[in-house]
């Protein structure tokens, strides 16, 4: 038989057997090829981990407070005498606050150098404050009735230095009193401050 005869046969007989048995169904699509209207729309639900005591003990920790009835409140034991205010304000950093109280009474006197030194006490302050070692050392012997011993040279630098920081201190005084408006204040002081502190010569008036 020729072979393009044998071929038709083939494909007659296959035909054939198709018709007999049945044309299967088509090959169904898989889900995530589907159209959005076919694919299923409910999410699946979420389950809750946590316990209900767990879910209880969380809820209980958070508890409101209204701002307006704690200001109240605190209001009323701060006015109540028989309160501590120790217990009531207490500081979050945990610094134990002391309650105020005003001191009355006079301020302890603060004493120069000079009330509570004795004149050696107060020479030897002025010699090792002006003098340094080679100082003293240079000036340890002198004669009586031509030189100053080192006390003495200490003590004249001593009296220069407290000489002009009272005058600092004493212009300072001024100035507040002019900065005030009191210029009649101002000249009176400044006045003092002229004839107690400003050097004057033998042959010249003292400032008037």
């Amino acid at each position: 038989m020729p072979s393009h005869l044998l071929r038709r046969s083939f494909w007659i007989a296959g035909l054939s057997a198709g018709v007999a048995f049945g044309q299967t169904s088509p090959i169904e699509a898989p889900a995530s090829l589907k159209p959005p209207q076919e694919q299923a729309t409910t999410a699946p639900k979420a389950t809750r981990n946590a316990s209900a005591d767990l879910h209880a003990a969380l809820s209980a920790g958070f508890k409101f407070d209204d701002p307006a009835a704690a200001k109240k409140k605190k209001e009323e034991e701060e006015t109540d005498p028989d309160v501590d205010l120790r217990d009531v304000d207490k500081p979050r950093n945990a610094i134990v606050r002391l309650p105020k109280f005003v001191v009355q009474g006079e301020r302890p006197p603060v004493f120069a150098e000079k009330d509570i030194n004795t004149k050696k006490g107060l020479a030897d302050l002025a010699v090792k404050r002006y003098l340094s070692s080679v100082g003293q050392a240079l000036n340890k012997y002198h004669l009586p009735l031509i030189g100053m011993s080192q006390e003495q040279l200490a003590l004249m630098m001593y009296e220069e230095d407290q000489r002009l920081k009272d005058m600092k201190d004493f212009g300072e005084k001024v100035y507040l009193y002019r900065q005030a408006g009191d210029k009649t204040g101002a000249d009176a002081l400044q006045k003092d401050i002229d004839r107690t502190f400003m050097r004057t010569s033998t042959f010249a008036d003292p400032p008037k």
